[in-house]
């Protein structure tokens, strides 16, 4: 077996798995979102006047939608697709007004979830990791035949991984044959490089 997946193993099954967890990605109480003055009276003033194509131009603007919608994710990306759409805008618009202001305001000013801050939390922990491996940049990382995690960016470790490269999935990979680690491109992207051995 792997030496890094017997750790892991070991480290999943230990008693206090959930207190050292939190030593990789602690949780913290995060402050609510601010939203500007400025626009938050113009989104309570669609409001009033059941503007709806205003209210979900605005809502638009803010970090975070009043409402979850599978649809709002192509407004934003189209916002122009509101005028061929009129019945989704209603639609989408008469939950927010459902809702109430209070609970729109609520809702858009709701703290950053914690597990949307977790992506570094990965990358810092491995400096004092249990694995001992510390990261390399990418110069060295194709060099070397030891054991490294790649020091960079998430875009730069994904652009690192196409297939041209040979690079996998982690959990497609037979643990035997990984030699390098991308550790944590993002939650769906554990890869790693195959080896010949």
């Amino acid at each position: 077996m792997n030496e890094y997946l017997q750790k892991s193993i070991e480290l999943a099954n230990h008693e206090d798995y959930l207190d050292r967890l939190h030593s990789v990605y602690p949780i913290t109480i995060n402050e609510e979102r601010e939203v500007d003055s400025s626009l938050l009276s113009k989104l309570e003033r669609a409001f009033i006047d059941r503007n709806d194509r205003e209210l979900i131009l605005l809502a638009l603007k803010l970090d975070l939608f009043p409402i979850k919608d599978s649809y709002v994710a192509f407004l934003n990306k189209c916002p122009s697709s509101m005028i061929q759409n009129p019945a989704t805008v209603k639609r989408i618009a008469g939950v927010i007004y459902d809702i109430g202001w209070e609970n729109c305001v609520k809702n858009i000013t709701q703290p950053k979830e914690n597990n949307r801050q977790m992506g570094s939390k990965f990358t810092e922990w491995l400096q004092t990791s249990p694995f001992g491996i510390k990261p390399v940049y990418l110069q060295e990382f194709v060099c070397t035949d030891n054991d490294a995690i790649l020091e960079s960016s998430d875009k730069a470790k994904k652009d690192f991984a196409k297939p041209e490269r040979n690079v996998i999935k982690l959990q497609n990979a037979n643990p035997i044959l990984i030699r390098f680690f991308l550790f944590h491109v993002s939650a769906s992207f554990p890869i790693g490089i195959p080896t010949t051995e």
